[in-house]
């Protein structure tokens, strides 16, 4: 038999509010398998303590293992969940650069189109870094790349953080500045 049955919890209490005082008057703890661990605890609850017999022990166990189950089952959804929220976040950003990518324009692009149609202003800002052809040629492409990293994250602290700046092309970034009229495209 796997467990520990007690059957008078005043001899053997466990903590408040699993206690005597709080009604426990006997109980029974499972191990969960592994990957879970931990215990499925069944109590009696009645005045008198009227213990476990076989039966009850044996559901327990069996319990405990479909408990296992349901708790296993909810961690891996969990990680499921997170998995498929980190994916979804690292589809709309350039790898390279850290700034978003095209998905990320697209959707934002889509939002600032709703939020002119109601009458708010956006302005957009198309970057090119001349040159990085030949830093590539003359340096390697990693030198290049470093460019890129410091031209997008320089870009990036030089707009307010509800503006969005994409990489779209090898060298290109596109700024979409939102609500912002021509006299917040002077002080950017």
């Amino acid at each position: 038999d796997t467990g520990l049955c007690v059957q008078g919890a005043a001899r053997d209490p466990l903590s408040p509010p699993l206690d005597p005082e709080h009604g426990i008057c006997s109980y029974y703890l499972v191990p969960l398998p592994e990957p879970i661990g931990g215990a499925f605890a069944v109590f009696h609850t009645t005045r008198l303590p009227r213990g476990f017999t076989a039966l009850c022990r044996q559901l327990g166990r069996q319990l405990a293992v479909a408990a296992a189950s349901i708790v296993h089952a909810a961690d891996l959804r969990e990680q499921l969940r997170a998995e498929v929220e980190t994916a979804q976040q690292q589809a709309f950003v350039d790898p390279l650069t850290g700034v978003g990518n095209r998905r990320s324009w697209e959707a934002a692009l889509n939002e600032a189109h709703r939020r002119v149609e109601r009458g708010r202003p956006a302005s957009v800002i198309v970057l090119d870094l001349n040159g990085l052809k030949e830093a590539n040629d003359q340096h390697g492409h990693q030198a290049g790349d470093e460019v890129l990293r410091r031209f997008a994250g320089a870009v990036q602290r030089a707009v307010r953080a509800e503006d969005v700046v994409c990489r779209i092309g090898g060298d290109e970034l596109f700024v979409l500045l939102v609500g912002a009229d021509a006299e917040t495209c002077r002080d950017v």
